[in-house]
């Protein structure tokens, strides 16, 4: 609605400046009536009403004010306010045709009944929770609600006066005369928060109206990652807090168990004892009020003493575990070892911090800490008490004075990670599973001291680029749990449920080009990283449709730097090379790839009348391959059934065909077939590079190409890969050619670099992987009909990985590290230490 001309007569109210607040300067009503004229109609109702109290028959700013109450869809509010005009200003033609405007807009008016039952279905949400107001308190309300006018505005917001009587006619007589909601979301700024994994609980302050709690639960959201950051309530007067429950419908937030409410006398102290319980998470990151008519007395205090008193803990604590470490040197710790290891010596104590937050990670945990316990040594997992809370340093403090544990392991952090929360002297493995951003840093690479151990796959660039030592690593790559995953018969309900000819098990299911949309979004700070994204998308497709003709991950390295030089103008910094291309390219080309394969399996199936099955999260909502999703596996006895019930299982990656998966798939019993890539050689050509470097043959020099090499025939594993790239009908050259950039590598790092590659694992590449559509339906169709092939392939890999890649396994070479080290800064003769 637009406004209508202003009436004439002109005001009959003093034209003098009126205050429109006393906390701020006097506003003049010229300025009053450029506010109204402006369209900012809250804003001017706020200062109108107070002008009017002072000025009652002033008839134009009367006529604005009810021009403005119209405007926000007000009409009744607004009638209310022409009808105070005098006879002459009512039957102006600019008066007549607002009062005809305001017939044509909707009911404005919320009724009493409406009130309550909003308020009924919201305690009822409260009410499946356990939660609930006192009956008394209702009853009172519901007495009180019968007299109160409420009108909700087209904007949503909702004003109300409490009674009737004199002075009802007063714009100043009506409660939440302002743009709340509009304020609320201003109030509460994204940018002032932390989110995400990263999000700290937050303090609400009434929900009297409930805009603020809205705007804090929409932008204080779930992480994809699971975690809920916590939201605290809190109401002094349970009847404010119902005047809120009845103004809108909130049972999607009250039924929510990461909101809890503090309702009624003493609610700030109700709030201090749940936050002195919870001393071990993270506490609140603000407090967010409502202007409530009751105020909780001392809230921000309490709020202060909670952090306070966690950091007073901590530092406390701190001090107990720097005392309890210092006088445990290496000799200290050999003895603890080697007592452990003996027989009747007391078990060692491994504290394995993780988190609830990746299922992958908290799997893993729990694998490790069940074949610890088979090795006769006790083990502990930290992890988050509820997906509503994360833990803080004082939680790890607590675990290593009253655990005080002999290990520590942690997947894919350093100690450097954790900055001091662990002291230098405790034997530290980190369990390398990912590559993941934290990773790559020089301090945390050269933070790495005497008791740091590393086990799982090694990333070159760590020792090459990031100061990582190359000393007190066990290159592993992944390793699976042998008793959770073992070839004993499936349910027949489960075999029926889970049988197919094609089975993939991924998480993968978002789309490149909505991956690439989420990736662009976490770097929306970084405008040039934001154009090498960009760049790079399409570029990415072209490399994972043709893998097989160069090694994707130099061609994905290469293409990085080129983007990253050309938008920056310069060489790139080490660590954003390296998040450009861990962390956006690798991981596009590798769903481009992934969904690629799907996409022939799928067209494959149709064809020939198989069953695919997609298991995993999201497929469900994938924009063309829903129709194959049957939804996320336990991981567990359901996914080892799901493995063994299918012809084949699919692993499709782009970085390794070693994978967790590829494992447990092979233990249940089941067979994998991989979709191969030029990296897939990688692996081998590495091992006969460094068994030629150490045959002591003279090499063959190439200074033109800045390289030198070793005849193939005269080196068994040069020879492996001549026969591999033959048979996947790739270039051969008789010659295998080391430059000399790579062999300064391999001899400054070889302690880094896996001896368990694809080709050790699956055997025969080409006889077991799959390039194209035709080679996955050949495949495919040979583990439908030759069953004595696949149980023979499925017997052999299944054997090397219960030998050499599982958690047990795992456990062994850790402490075996871990000794050797103690040994060698003791001085120490090795031992002959019982089996772990």
């Amino acid at each position: 609605m637009t406004n209508p001309p202003t009436p004439n007569p002109a005001p009959t109210g003093p034209g003098a400046p009126v205050s429109a607040d006393s906390a701020r300067r006097t506003v003049t009503r010229a300025e009053i009536v450029d506010l109204a004229r402006s369209g900012r109609h809250w804003a001017f109702l706020m200062v109108a009403a107070k002008a009017l109290d002072q000025s009652p028959d002033d008839a134009e700013l009367r006529f604005l004010t009810a021009a403005s109450l119209g405007a926000l869809g007000l009409g009744t509010l607004a009638t209310g306010q022409l009808n105070l005009l005098n006879e002459q200003a009512r039957g102006h033609e600019s008066a007549i045709g607002l009062f005809a405007a305001l017939r044509r807009l909707p009911d404005d008016r919320v009724s009493s009944a409406t009130l309550q039952q909003t308020c009924k279905a919201n305690l009822a949400a409260l009410a499946a929770r356990d939660l609930h107001i006192d009956p008394p308190a209702v009853a009172a309300w519901e007495s009180t609600v019968l007299s109160r006018s409420v009108h909700r505005a087209l904007d949503g917001n909702l004003i109300r006066r409490d009674a009737e009587g004199e002075g009802r006619d007063r714009l100043s007589a009506w409660t939440g005369l302002s743009d709340l909601k509009k304020n609320s979301v201003a109030a509460v700024d994204p940018a002032k928060l932390t989110l995400g994994l990263e999000a700290r609980p937050v303090v609400v302050e009434g929900i009297d109206p409930p805009w603020m709690l809205q705007r804090v639960a929409s932008v204080l959201a779930p992480a994809p990652e699971g975690y809920r950051p916590g939201i605290f309530v809190v109401q002094e007067d349970p009847r404010e807090f119902l005047d809120g429950l009845a103004l809108a419908d909130l049972r999607h937030l009250l039924a929510d168990d990461r909101i809890e409410f503090f309702i009624g006398p003493g609610a700030a102290e109700k709030l201090a004892r749940r936050l002195d319980s919870a001393r071990e998470t993270s506490g609140p990151q603000g407090v967010f009020t409502n202007d409530c008519r009751t105020r909780a007395a001392n809230l921000d205090r309490v709020v202060r003493d909670a952090a306070a008193t966690q950091v007073r803990e901590s530092q406390a604590a701190a001090e107990r575990v720097r005392v309890l470490d210092a006088p445990r040197d290496a000799a200290f710790w050999l003895a603890r070892y080697r007592s452990a290891m003996s027989e009747g010596g007391e078990p060692l104590r491994v504290l394995i911090p993780t988190s609830r937050f990746t299922s992958f990670l908290s799997h893993a945990a729990g694998d490790l800490a069940r074949a610890i316990t088979r090795a006769g040594h006790r083990a502990r997992i930290l992890m988050e008490p509820s997906d509503r809370e994360r833990i803080n340093a004082l939680a790890y403090q607590k675990q290593l004075l009253e655990f005080d544990p002999d290990l520590i392991v942690m997947i894919n952090r350093p100690r450097a990670c954790m900055k001091t929360v662990f002291p230098p002297g405790v034997p530290f493995v980190t369990w390398l599973q990912d590559a993941m951003p934290l990773l790559f840093d020089e301090s945390i690479g050269r933070a790495q001291g005497p008791m740091d151990f590393m086990v799982g796959h090694m990333l070159p660039e760590l020792f090459g680029v990031f100061g990582y030592p190359c000393e007190r690593l066990t290159p592993l790559p992944v390793v699976a749990d042998a008793e959770k995953f073992h070839e004993g018969e499936v349910d027949p309900r489960d075999a029926e449920r889970f049988a197919c000819e094609i089975a993939v098990v991924t998480h993968h299911s978002e789309t490149p080009e909505a991956m690439h949309q989420r990736l662009r979004e976490r770097t929306v700070g970084a405008p040039a990283i934001l154009a090498v994204y960009d760049h790079l998308f399409p570029q990415l497709e072209r490399v994972a449709h043709d893998p097989m003709s160069l090694p994707p991950a130099k061609r994905l390295g290469a293409m990085a730097d080129l983007a990253l030089r050309q938008v920056l103008g310069r060489e790139p910094e080490p660590k954003t090379r390296a998040m450009v291309v861990r962390n956006y390219a690798i991981p596009i080309a590798d769903r481009f790839f992934r969904h690629q394969a799907i996409h022939w399996a799928a067209d494959l199936c149709d064809r020939r009348g198989w069953r695919l099955h997609l298991y995993g999260k999201g497929w469900e909502s994938h924009p063309a391959l829903a129709r194959f999703a049957k939804g996320p596996l336990s991981h567990g006895e359901e996914l080892r059934a799901a493995y063994k019930s299918a012809a084949v299982n699919l692993h499709l990656c782009l970085t390794s065909l070693v994978h967790q998966r590829v494992l447990e798939c092979f233990l249940s019993g089941g067979l994998v077939i991989p979709r191969l890539h030029r990296d897939a050689v990688s692996g081998v050509k590495t091992r006969a590079q460094l068994a030629a470097m150490a045959s002591g043959l003279a090499p063959i020099q190439d200074p033109d190409h800045d390289r030198f090499g070793f005849a193939a025939a005269d080196i068994p594993e040069a020879l492996e890969v001549t026969a591999l790239l033959q048979r996947l009908g790739l270039p051969v050259e008789s010659t295998l050619w080391i430059s000399n950039a790579r062999a300064a590598s391999l001899q400054k790092f070889a302690a880094a670099y896996d001896r368990f590659d694809e080709n050790w694992l699956l055997g025969d590449l080409s006889s077991l992987g799959f390039s194209d559509a035709a080679s996955l339906e050949s495949l495919v169709e040979r583990a439908i009909t030759r069953l004595a092939w696949k149980q023979s392939i499925v017997g052999g890999v299944g054997a090397r990985v219960r030998t050499h890649l599982t958690h047990d396994s795992l456990f062994r070479k850790s402490l075996h590290a871990i000794t050797t080290q103690l040994e060698s800064m003791t001085g120490a003769a090795p031992a002959i230490a019982r089996a772990a």
